[in-house]
């Protein structure tokens, strides 16, 4: 009789997980019908210092050539796969993996040293931090037009 008990927690305990599931769906696919298209999308707004740039807007930069993109990613992400145009940086000297962050002395060699020059930043989308970081950075370092295209490479 102990082991019938436990089957029937067990399977009160799945139903009531698969109800939880079903709402989650629900809730998503509804949010995903009414979120704008992938072109046009931004994410909500965050701590970042530095101005996001929808898919559009990254796809007339890289058309015109009018800012420089880099790819905030470690060389062997960005060796896999890359946006077209990217220019990938070395890592910051002396940061640990999980905060990891480009070298802002890298940008300078490839824009020289032009703070004013027009800068995107991107790395591995939504949740990925190491956009937000360097770009903090290269403010910090005086660079005066750096944009973020959060929504990454992923």
């Amino acid at each position: 009789m102990k082991n019938h008990g436990v089957i029937v927690i067990f399977t009160l305990l799945t139903v009531s997980a698969i109800g939880v599931s079903c709402k989650s769906a629900d809730t998503d696919r509804a949010a995903q019908d009414a979120a704008p298209d992938i072109f046009h999308a931004l994410l909500p707004a965050d701590a970042a210092l530095t101005p996001e740039i929808s898919t559009a807007e990254l796809q007339d930069i890289l058309e015109r050539n009018s800012a420089v993109v880099f790819d905030a990613r470690p060389f062997m992400e960005f060796a896999v796969s890359h946006i077209p145009g990217a220019v990938n940086l070395a890592a910051k000297p002396g940061v640990s993996k999980a905060l990891y962050v480009s070298d802002v002395a890298e940008v300078g060699r490839v824009v020289g040293e032009n703070k004013d020059a027009p800068l995107v930043i991107y790395c591995n989308g939504p949740y990925c931090g190491k956009a937000v970081r360097l770009s903090a950075e290269l403010l910090g370092a005086g660079y005066t037009k750096v944009k973020r295209y959060q929504l990454g490479k992923h």
